[in-house]
């Protein structure tokens, strides 16, 4: 966690701009001090990985630069799938044991190497009658964080805080007075080349969903409708110089893209949404790029019959100083992103989680004690001296006690010689014996990838779309499924194959056969697809350990603490 700061600066490297926002805190309230946005050539980003580093530091130093940050402190935020949250259920434990027993949990919940990631977690608020707790854990690839680490400092930053998307969104929400504990809120933040669908509930994070829809969507359609450059799609949707045509197109396109990018939300959370829906969403809020995309806020509101609004992460904060207040209406859902970070930045205000490496993360701020350095030495090292005299001697007084007690030992280790014996060679059977357990572990570890691929293609079947055969290919080893079915156009075919693609267990998906057909007066298309397999499905597949992995570590503690510190027999 930081300090408490009295400024801070929030940057958002999105997949088309980066966002600059500088919040500090003033006598009226949080005043928003700075905004900037500088565009980045398309293709510096792809799936939220930085593809071109060099080209990034530049644009971000220039931002930073023109608003006078360069070389200051910032919060940034982790995207992709190389992030990952998720909730555990654990035993009543301290925070001491709960610390030492996390990694434990880690190894068993997280889809990769435990060594290979940075975590961090927090222990949620409990009911009182409650007899466990819950945790709320956090993780990223070091990769992803070292690439973003690298690019800031090359920008002349000074990362201080990495956060997930899902709580710098809170930050905001909670700053705006939007959060409260009996509605429930989905926040759709629509980027160029993906988009997300965040749950708060009651006032709390509930779950985040990625979905295939995005700004790059609107601009495909519109190529595939009009026959044009990427370019020219990309103005037409900026509504930059339109002809009738266009007009008619854009139109065309922003009603079938409206309706599926609705759609994918709806299948998000198919409990929150819906008029069956447990617990309904009561209030849709747009943010990011895309919140302004035609059609949006109409689709969504239709399909899922609740208010749809455009977000104004600025609503809070005193207006800005630098003479962009009049610019920020029609961009100001873009900087959702940044505001938040900001908000994280400054200090315990907002509290959430950061994913900078452990030995990177900033504690107090040095300085809190300016004035005292004379006499704060003295008084430290006096204090130190008498630690360590009463140390001593505790220490002398238990090493007498220690050798007396090591006698007694030694002759009761003489006559329990032949029990432990027996102890040595049971442990051994025992060892021999978990050594065959984890052998048929092994054999067992691919039982469970059919019911996970055939869950997986029927969350990727479009409506109207049926299957009539699947089949497996590769022996033993399934390497590749094959798809027949009949579908009502080839667009379902089509879409069919993106989700496939979309998916983390397929990969090289291929259409085979498609015709026309005819089935009860009726025509259909008939299709055949292959799908390969990724080569890390298997372990995606796998069952976690049944194993209460933190029960186990926070036992592992207590029995360490027994060990070192055992209690003194009553008299």
């Amino acid at each position: 966690m930081v300090g408490r700061a009295k400024r801070a600066v929030g940057v958002d490297i999105g997949s088309q701009r980066i966002k600059v926002v500088v919040l500090k805190k003033g006598k009226r309230g949080i005043e928003l001090e700075h905004v900037r946005i500088e565009p980045i050539p398309y293709g510096c980003i792809v799936d939220h990985q930085i593809m071109d580093s060099f080209q990034i530091g530049e644009t971000l130093a220039t931002a930073t630069r023109s608003i006078g940050v360069r070389g200051k402190e910032v919060t940034a935020a982790l995207y992709g799938k190389k992030v990952m949250i998720k909730k555990i259920t654990t035993d009543l434990m301290s925070q001491d044991e709960l610390a030492a027993a996390i990694a434990y949990e880690a190894e068993q919940s997280l889809p990769f190497d435990a060594r290979e990631v940075t975590l961090d977690y927090t222990a949620l608020p409990r009911e009182l009658d409650a007899e466990g707790m819950e945790v709320l854990l956090v993780a990223a690839k070091n990769d992803l964080v070292h690439s973003v680490v690298d690019t800031l400092r090359d920008a002349g930053c000074k990362p201080v805080l990495f956060e997930l998307e899902p709580f710098a969104l809170q930050a905001v929400l909670v700053e705006n007075g939007d959060l409260d504990e009996k509605s429930t809120i989905a926040v759709l933040q629509i980027g160029f080349q993906a988009s997300t669908v965040t749950l708060f509930q009651a006032g709390r994070f509930e779950g985040t969903r990625d979905i295939n829809v995005a700004g790059k969507t609107y601009v495909e359609g519109l190529i595939r409708q009009r026959g044009i450059s990427f370019e020219r799609a990309v103005a037409i949707l900026s509504r930059e110089r339109l002809s009738s045509s266009d007009e008619s197109a854009l139109e065309d396109t922003a009603r079938q893209m409206g309706e599926k990018l609705a759609d994918a939300v709806a299948r998000s959370f198919p409990s929150n949404f819906g008029p069956a829906a447990e617990s309904s969403v009561t209030r849709v809020l747009l943010c990011g790029g895309g919140a302004h995309l035609p059609g949006v806020v109409a689709a969504l509101t239709e399909r899922l019959a609740t208010e749809v609004e455009v977000a104004d992460p600025l609503r809070f904060a005193v207006p800005a100083t630098d003479g962009q207040e009049n610019d920020l209406r029609d961009v100001a859902p873009d900087l959702t992103m940044a505001v938040g970070l900001a908000l994280r930045g400054l200090g315990d205000l907002h509290p959430g989680f950061n994913l900078l490496p452990a030995e990177e993360r900033k504690g107090g701020k040095k300085g809190y004690l300016a004035g005292a350095t004379v006499v704060l030495p003295i008084i430290a090292f006096a204090f130190l001296l008498l630690i360590m005299v009463i140390a001593t001697v505790v220490q002398e007084n238990k090493l007498g006690i220690l050798k007396g007690g090591l006698k007694e030992v030694r002759r009761e280790a003489a006559i329990y010689a032949d029990k432990i014996a027996v102890v040595e060679e049971l442990t051994a059977k025992r060892n021999d014996i978990a050594t065959r357990i984890d052998l048929i572990e092994q054999l067992d570890h691919d039982r469970f990838l059919r019911i996970h691929l055939l869950d997986e293609i029927n969350r990727a079947l479009p409506s109207l779309t049926w299957l009539t055969s699947v089949r497996e290919e590769g022996g033993e080893e399934i390497t590749s499924v094959v798809l027949e079915g009949v579908t009502s156009s080839n667009l379902r075919v089509a879409e069919l194959m993106s989700n496939l693609v979309a998916s983390s267990y397929f990969t090289d998906v291929n259409l085979m056969v498609t015709e026309k057909g005819d089935i009860a007066h009726a025509g259909v298309t008939k299709f055949t697809l292959q799908a390969a397999i990724k080569s890390d499905s298997t372990a995606k597949a796998s069952l976690p350990k049944k194993q209460d992995a933190i029960a186990k570590g926070a036992n592992a503690v207590k029995q360490m603490r027994a060990t070192t510190h055992p209690r003194a027999p009553k008299k």
